[in-house]
């Protein structure tokens, strides 16, 4: 799954948000992270897409090093978010797409919102 969006200079990115599930002809995926805190009414495009073996590759291996931060360093393929593209690559064909916009009401990030409705059911 991938989400496109607008960046701050009026162009296109583009980032692997994780893997879908696939059942048969049929895919299925929860909680696409959209945006954060200050993007109320941005608009999302949700895509999914095939890749090809060499794509799915390098995205699953790829690692973020986080060593100039406070942030930790994870796992191959945990921290594909923090990276956008300006396109697909060439082995990525998008095959189903979904435009989503953030409420006007809500300005938490997606983390804040998760964590919120994880209180509210006493979890």
């Amino acid at each position: 799954m991938a989400v496109e969006f607008e960046d701050g200079n009026g162009g296109h990115r583009v980032l692997f948000s994780k893997r879908a599930q696939m059942n048969g002809d049929t895919w299925h995926t929860d909680r696409i992270d959209v945006g954060g805190k200050g993007q109320a009414l941005n608009s999302y495009t949700l895509t999914a897409v095939d890749v090809d073996r060499a794509t799915d590759a390098m995205l699953t291996s790829t690692v973020v090093d986080m060593a100039f931060s406070t942030a930790e360093t994870r796992d191959p393929g945990a921290d594909i978010w923090r990276i956008s593209y300006a396109g697909y690559p060439s082995g990525v064909k998008p095959v189903a797409q979904v435009s989503v916009t953030r409420a006007e009401d809500d300005d938490r990030s997606c983390n804040d919102t998760r964590a919120g409705n994880k209180k509210r059911q006493g979890q």
